[in-house]
């Protein structure tokens, strides 16, 4: 494992994880062409381009999120990797790429669903591999000495359990699951894990309810989930209701 962390090159900031992260979404997509394959496209092909449109709106997004700053500092561009505001809004850009991409082939929004689900929990796995991530001081027999003394969580294992028991979960019931369960339950069962996670982590920069933007990502996360098992595990709690 190595630690996320930005590389200096001159005046540029080789963002090492966010490059990381857009290799390990393609090659989770290349897994998803095979474990939910789909005639009319790859989804290897549109996840690929949705993450370079999402890291060149993500490096840019600076000037959207505070525009006059960049103005007065145009060179500043060079060097700044964006934002959580930018995040949101880069990512909120690709989704609606994604989402006209896959409309345009006629491919049904409950199936892409689904597909992007799989690559982010693929890609999540990944990056907690890669990536450490460390947590509050505790004195748990499996923290981590990170020296002086000092034992912490280890995040990464933490979330690459969780993950990993989705997926597990995912692949014994995958034969029997409608499309959009998967996107609805393994986006349910990730966004509240993760959440749970989050405080064992270390004490991170509220914005609002004394959450932090990931937390609120991950309530984001579990919301869609949410509301997913209610759109489409609907018309089959229908059929055995009818059936009984």
């Amino acid at each position: 494992m190595i630690e996320a962390e930005p590389v200096r090159l001159g005046p540029f900031l080789l963002p090492v994880a966010t490059l990381a992260v857009a290799v390990l979404v393609y090659f989770s997509a290349k897994a998803a062409d095979r474990l939910l394959p789909e005639e009319r496209a790859l989804w290897s092909e549109r996840f690929g381009v949705a993450i370079l449109l999402y890291l060149i709106l993500y490096k840019i997004s600076p000037l959207l999120t505070d525009p006059t700053s960049v103005l007065h500092h145009p060179s500043s561009i060079l060097y700044l990797s964006g934002s959580p505001k930018g995040a949101i809004v880069a990512g909120g850009i690709t989704a609606v790429y994604l989402a006209a991409a896959f409309r345009r082939l006629q491919i049904p929004f409950s199936r892409w669903l689904d597909a992007a689900a799989l690559v982010a929990l693929f890609t999540g796995i990944g990056y907690s591999i890669i990536f450490h991530k460390w947590g509050k001081p505790t004195d748990l027999p499996w923290g981590i000495f990170i020296g002086e003394g000092v034992r912490v969580h280890p995040i990464h294992g933490y979330r690459f359990l969780l993950l990993a028991v989705i997926l597990f979960w995912w692949w014994r019931n995958r034969n029997r699951l409608h499309p959009g369960e998967t996107f609805a339950w393994t986006s349910l069962a990730g966004g509240i894990g993760l959440l749970i996670l989050s405080y064992f982590d270390w004490e991170p920069l509220t914005v609002w309810l004394n959450l932090s933007w990931s937390q609120w990502a991950f309530i984001g996360i579990a919301v869609a989930g949410w509301l997913g098992s209610l759109v489409f595990a609907r018309p089959e709690r229908r059929n055995r209701y009818e059936s009984a």
